[in-house]
């Protein structure tokens, strides 16, 4: 692990150590010129909409996942303009940046990984931690999707890159309700995945709380939200629920209410987890 935290200033090298000939997909350019555009002060709602809307095919994408009930929205968004009214900048940067990143996972299904049982625990993460962040912390309710829905972003590209050395580990993970899957990368490889999309994060250029989130999202000091959903689990569904309530509860959230949330959200987060897949 030291080696790569004393080379995180050039995350590309750092992959490569881990990755080994396994290429991280870059974002599209269409999509960097989106970036770049809601993060320029200079450009008002009218213009940003104009540079999201040169992307059709990203336009259809954040549509359809703002109007899913996983997102939270109380009226249809029926253009961009709509959303950028309804959301504001970071809300809809924070959502174009997770559908980059989901375009830019691989697609696998081996051994014991599968794409659809992955989407749907980050799909649950990320409603259940909207929802938590609506309750407790509601300016941080778009933060907190999407670090809950990108929290363990590195897993699909260690599948990938690590082949079968990669898969024992998950099979352990999942074989086990008590094992924590970041503890067993540790003993394996000296590196956990949390690491891993650490340095995905900077090497895409995500904003730094959000870089920060994704990196503490198991042992971090970060929004209590995202730290309390990085105990759910693609496998031993209860062992994972019993860990966040437990949590939720030292920190004296009150348990009725994460109950509600997380019953509600599970049920949210079929049609975006079916999206994602």
């Amino acid at each position: 692990m030291m080696k790569l935290l004393r080379r995180r200033g050039n995350p590309k090298a750092g992959l490569q150590d881990v990755l080994r000939d396994y290429e991280l997909q870059p974002f599209p350019r269409a999509v960097m010129e989106v970036l770049r555009a809601l993060r320029d002060p200079e450009l008002d709602a009218e213009q940003l909409a104009v540079r999201v809307e040169a992307d059709p095919g990203l336009v259809i994408q954040v549509l359809k996942t703002v109007n899913s009930a996983a997102f939270g929205l109380r009226q249809p968004v029926e253009s961009v303009g709509h959303a950028l009214a309804m959301m504001g900048r970071s809300r809809l940067e924070s959502l174009v940046l997770a559908l980059a990143v989901r375009d830019a996972l691989p697609t696998v299904n081996r051994g014991a990984f599968e794409s659809g049982r992955f989407w749907t625990a980050a799909a649950r993460r990320a409603t259940v931690a909207r929802a938590l962040a609506a309750r407790y912390h509601p300016a941080t309710q778009a933060f907190c999707f999407t670090a809950g829905l990108l929290q363990d972003m590195a897993i699909p590209v260690l599948v990938a890159a690590r082949g079968a050395e990669y898969d024992r580990v998950l099979a352990s993970w999942h074989a086990s309700e008590d094992a924590n899957l970041e503890d067993l990368e540790r003993e394996e490889f000296a590196w956990d995945h949390a690491e891993i999309g650490t340095l995905m994060a900077q090497q895409w250029g995500f904003p730094q709380s959000l870089i920060d989130a994704i990196g503490g999202h198991h042992e971090g000091d970060g929004d209590q939200a995202v730290l309390l959903v990085a105990h759910l689990r693609e496998a031993h569904e209860d062992a994972g629920l019993a860990r966040m309530r437990a949590a939720a509860a030292a920190i004296q959230w009150d348990p009725t209410h994460v109950n509600e949330v997380v019953e509600e959200a599970f049920d949210q987060a079929s049609d975006l987890a079916a999206f994602l897949a």
